[in-house]
Order: C-alpha cells, then sequence, then structure tokens
C-alpha cells in the first residue's frame, strides 16, 4: 500500500440494505467488502471509504450493456421511437444520483481520506417511479413513450432510496444536480452518439 493514502470499496446499496427481505450472495458479498474495510482500518490502520452507489446515470453509459441503467436503455428506445418494457406496474421507486456528483465524491474523498473506515450512501434522497422517469426522457426527446408492461420480476426491489444526510455533512455538499438537468445532458449525448 506504498504511497497510498487509503482505499475504496463501492456496493451497490440496493443489494446491501434490503430491509427483510431474504439476502442474496450478491447482497452478502457487498457487504462484506464492507466488512473487510472495517477490518482493513482496524486491524491494519488502512484508512478507507465505502460507497453505496445508488442508481448512477449520466452519458456515455452504453444501452447495449447487460450493466447499463434503465435511463440509457429508457433514452435509447424512446429516441429510437421504439417500446420500452416496465416490469411490473411501473411504481417501483429508485433514488437516481447523477455521475458527476457521484466523481465530486470520489474526489472529495481522495483529497480528505477518512481517518478509518466509513460508509456512505451516495444518493439524492430523492426517488422517482419508473413510469414518471418514462414521462420526463419522452418529454425531453419530444415523443410520448410506447410502454408496455412484463411481469414483475422476482427479486426485484418495489423503493430503494438512501438517506444522503451522513455523506453530505462529511463532505459539506449534497448532489445537486437535479433529475431533469441530468437527463437533459444524458438524453443530448445519446442522441449526438447515435447518429
Amino acid at each position: 500500500m506504498n504511497g497510498c493514502d487509503g482505499c475504496f470499496h463501492l456496493a451497490a446499496v440496493a443489494s446491501v440494505q434490503r430491509g427483510n427481505e431474504e439476502w442474496l450472495a450478491y447482497g452478502a458479498d457487498k457487504y462484506g467488502c464492507e466488512l473487510h474495510g472495517r477490518v482493513a482500518s482496524h486491524v491494519h490502520g488502512v484508512p478507507n471509504v465505502g460507497f453505496r452507489f445508488f442508481n448512477v446515470y449520466g452519458p456515455r453509459q452504453d444501452p447495449s450493456s447487460p450493466y447499463s441503467g434503465v435511463i440509457a436503455i429508457f433514452t435509447a428506445r424512446i429516441a429510437a421511437q421504439q417500446k420500452i418494457t416496465i416490469f411490473g406496474d411501473g411504481k417501483q421507486c429508485r433514488d437516481f444520483v447523477n455521475v458527476k456528483d457521484v466523481v465530486r465524491y470520489l474526489i472529495a474523498a481522495m483529497k480528505d481520506p477518512p481517518v478509518e473506515s466509513s460508509v456512505y450512501c451516495l444518493c439524492t434522497g430523492k426517488t422517482t417511479n419508473l413510469l414518471q422517469l418514462a414521462e420526463a426522457i419522452g418529454h425531453i426527446v419530444g415523443i410520448t413513450p410506447q410502454i408496455e408492461h412484463g411481469p414483475e420480476r422476482v427479486g426485484d426491489i418495489r423503493t430503494s432510496f438512501g438517506d444522503p444526510s451522513l455523506i453530505n455533512s462529511r463532505y459539506g455538499f449534497s448532489a445537486d444536480i437535479t433529475l431533469n438537468e441530468g437527463l437533459i445532458d444524458t438524453v443530448k449525448w445519446s442522441i449526438e452518439s447515435s447518429k
């Protein structure tokens, strides 16, 4: 670890904080990373910070990637005037955080590393359901989305949002790019890159 002030561990929050739902191996693994960070700090003196990313979005997200988020997929399909599939009733809520805000937090953490192991929810604390998201993207593109509903997916989380108060207090700022502002940039990039 020479020349390194600490380390990061990153987790998808929905896999770590699932309330009373059954644990999945993926979520247990993410939580295990946080525990490894704590051990690295307490036993070996390695300061580290863990970020539980919520739904990160922004330009350059490839809609054809199996790891791509719903915003990139919806944007590409709506802009191409193709149907989008929403599994279930579309009232599933997510906390969308713009990649530019994520980068601000990562840079702040590197500039001011923690003294010991810390874990933060990297989120906005605001929810948007999938129907609202499709409508917002359609409004920006100027096209009414064609929505078809598929069966609800097993294991899909109904509501996922975080409390940003700890991370905001630690770094002195908040994720302030609104979903609409971020969607405008994302949609613009998606349309330009598809030409």
